[in-house]
């Protein structure tokens, strides 16, 4: 376990029990600390964050590792085209699956 998960796993913690401390805080001096604590955990879950995800050492032209694949806008169009459930749960190997799964694939191959 590296550091930024234990300052994830302990920054969550003060974060998920945030809620109950305001509602039980006995007067308006503890409810500030509790909000100031609270400030400090969201910060530093923030912090870890772009420290263990290497956001700050990432070069402007370099793709993202986690961006996602993107389909064609006509694939998208053709694939609302489909009626809901009709063809989900049909085999592979029936031909009215096929004929409308083949269009599609083409999309996908460009």
């Amino acid at each position: 376990m590296n550091l930024a998960e234990i300052g994830f796993t302990a920054s969550g913690m003060v974060l998920a029990l945030t809620p109950l401390a305001l509602w039980v805080a006995p007067n308006t001096a503890a409810f500030g600390i509790i909000l100031a604590v609270t400030m400090v955990a969201g910060a530093t879950v923030w912090l870890f964050s772009v420290w263990h995800t290497g956001y700050a050492r990432q070069t402007p032209g370099e793709p993202s590792a986690h961006r996602l694949a993107t389909v064609p806008d006509r694939f998208v169009a053709e694939l609302h085209k489909l009626s809901p459930m009709t063809y989900h749960h049909r085999s592979l190997g029936d031909r009215r699956y096929q004929r409308k799964i083949d269009p599609l694939k083409k999309f996908l191959d460009q």
